[in-house]
């Protein structure tokens, strides 16, 4: 079942979860929309167990840092893997943003909109026409 409002956008391995201020990685995101994402990161990270996350987002391949984001986790649960060790456990995390600025906002919704692969022109609703002379 989706959960989310707007379409998951696969990302490359180019795709981070970082410190809140810097580009310092702690997790790989999975997928992205323009109300939140989820992230793989390996348990040892020293994440915040509530519920409520500040971090940034690094997208390497859009050469976009967006500092200071700030979401509460959805889901955070263990992921199998294939790892003949095992010592420390892959975990995935999917967050909701919250109270995204507006500048933070336009940039994620432009990141996302040219990870997209069809790019449909959507003309403005309106009760006019313009006809040229």
């Amino acid at each position: 079942m989706e959960r989310r409002k707007d379409r998951r956008i696969k990302m490359n391995r180019d795709s981070f979860v970082t410190k809140k201020n810097s580009k310092k990685k702690f997790g790989r995101i999975i997928d992205i929309s323009r109300d939140g994402l989820a992230f793989y990161y390996l348990h040892s990270v020293s994440i915040p167990g509530n519920y409520s996350i500040e971090f940034g987002i690094w997208l390497q391949e859009k050469n976009l840092f967006l500092p200071n984001i700030i979401a509460n986790t959805i889901s955070d649960t263990e992921v199998e893997y294939h790892n003949p060790y095992k010592q420390i456990p892959l975990r995935r995390r999917s967050i909701q943003f919250c109270n995204l600025s507006f500048d933070q906002t336009e940039q994620l919704h432009s990141a996302c909109s040219s990870f997209l692969p069809e790019k449909r022109y959507e003309p403005e609703q309106t009760h006019f026409h313009f006809h040229p002379l």
